[in-house]
């Protein structure tokens, strides 16, 4: 979006994209490595083997139909587990605790 200024007769851009000129997928391109996202790993909660692996958060999310929100907090450790098959870790928490990766 351009605001229009009357008294010079210009338009001016509003956004960063406008700004630069980019795309919403290239801006996307040049700054999504930047992203703090992390692995989680899915575990199951008896034996502690890993389930299932993913690299982020929010591909968790998606997989296991649960928000990405409730992924996080329960990797923070922020919400209690209540009698569940499995544990949402980061995966270098996972290497800290238990040591290296093997999925079962």
């Amino acid at each position: 979006m351009f605001l229009y200024d009357p008294r010079t007769n210009l338009s001016t851009p509003t956004t960063y994209k406008e700004l630069i000129g980019l795309t919403g997928k290239k801006l996307g391109k040049v700054t999504g490595y930047k992203a703090g996202s992390m692995p989680v790993v899915m575990v199951d909660s008896k034996t502690l083997e890993i389930i299932d692996e993913f690299r982020s958060a929010r591909e968790a999310g998606r997989k296991c139909n649960y928000s990405y929100q409730a992924i996080l907090d329960r990797s923070k450790n922020k919400y209690p587990y209540k009698n569940e098959p499995y544990v949402f870790m980061f995966e270098k928490d996972y290497i800290e605790q238990y040591g290296a990766l093997e999925i079962s």
